[in-house]
């Protein structure tokens, strides 16, 4: 055993994290009555092209996800009473609800399990120099399959905060904004998927019906598909704070000759040298890489930190005191 002294700890051991425990942090939410079976199957019939079938049947639901080597994940609702996880139940269930015009022949079932859905959501992401993440933070519905987005984009927010305050000087209070960013979309997230995983496993025959057409719709549309993409894809999140400058938390596409280095960068339109030698920190600096008639400064998680008008000395105001990313 190693005992190790930090100043910080961050919590990801997950759903039923011992550190959250420990600390005392509730975890207040619901779990769903609904058995799931989760599946890694081998079959034939596949379609060529790679491409996720999701199926609505009187029986319930059929999601099967391709994978490398002929192998699909396999999620179905299913009856609490099929206790037994066998072949045979995998076998009933594409027979029921896969298209009569994909005809799936079952080769193996390389692992099976079942699982209940979770909705919880921890009362704060920090408890002094205690920070919750990923699944011990939230848990919900995989239904989108935001989980693992959702976890990654906490770690990203995170992480540039910690080495801030860490070895850049910032002072402690910048990790506060953690919570206050990340906490409300988490709430959001889990009342998002479990409307979704309610309109899925709903079975009452008119309201399916109204669901199929819906969701019909929603495909035959681009502008709804595309808002639906946008939100379950989460590139859509914002964390604007400041109703004076509408740019602030919002969302940087990378594009043309920049991306996003895990550092602070300035995009500036137009061209020419910025700034009048002032002191900075380490920062990439992008001319001509903004629509936008101000300057704008990208955190290192892609966000919005600040914007001002593009003269030299104003992109010096808002670089000054900025705080490295590096610890000491």
């Amino acid at each position: 055993m190693r005992c190790l002294r930090a100043r910080y700890v961050v919590a990801c051991d997950g759903l039923h994290s011992g550190v959250r425990d420990r600390i005392g942090v509730g975890f207040p939410g619901t779990d769903k009555p609904q058995d799931f079976l989760l599946a890694t199957v081998r079959l034939d019939g596949l379609p060529g092209e790679p491409r996720v079938l999701l199926t609505f049947a009187p029986g319930g639901v059929l999601l099967l996800v391709p994978l490398p080597d002929d192998e699909a994940r396999l999620i179905a609702t299913r009856d609490s009473a099929d206790t037994a996880i066998e072949p045979g139940l995998v076998r009933r269930l594409l027979d029921e609800r896969a298209p009569s015009s994909l005809p799936l022949a079952l080769r193996e079932v390389r692992r099976a399990g079942s699982y209940r859905v979770s909705e919880r959501v921890a009362d704060s992401m920090r408890q002094h120099r205690v920070l919750l993440a990923g699944d011990a933070a939230h848990v919900h519905s995989p239904a989108g399959g935001q989980g693992m987005n959702t976890g990654i984009q906490d770690a990203l927010n995170l992480a540039w905060k910690l080495a801030a305050v860490l070895g850049g000087g910032a002072d402690e209070g910048l990790l506060d904004s953690y919570d206050k960013e990340r906490h409300p979309l988490a709430a959001a997230l889990v009342a998002f998927t479990s409307q979704l995983t309610s309109v899925a496993t709903m079975t009452q025959p008119a309201l399916a019906e109204v669901r199929d057409t819906a969701l019909a719709a929603v495909g035959a549309g681009s502008a709804a598909s595309d808002l639906l993409s946008l939100r379950i894809s989460e590139l859509g999140i914002s964390y604007g704070a400041d109703p004076g400058d509408p740019l602030v938390g919002t969302r940087v596409v990378p594009g043309g000759d920049w991306a996003h280095r895990y550092g602070w960068t300035i995009l500036v339109p137009g061209a020419g040298p910025a700034g009048s030698g002032a002191p900075r920190p380490a920062a990439a600096v992008r001319w001509g890489c903004t629509d936008a008639r101000r300057a704008v400064l990208v955190r290192p998680d892609g966000y919005v930190h600040a914007t001002c008008l593009p003269g030299p000395e104003e992109i010096d105001a808002m670089l000054r005191g900025l705080p490295a990313l590096t610890p000491t």
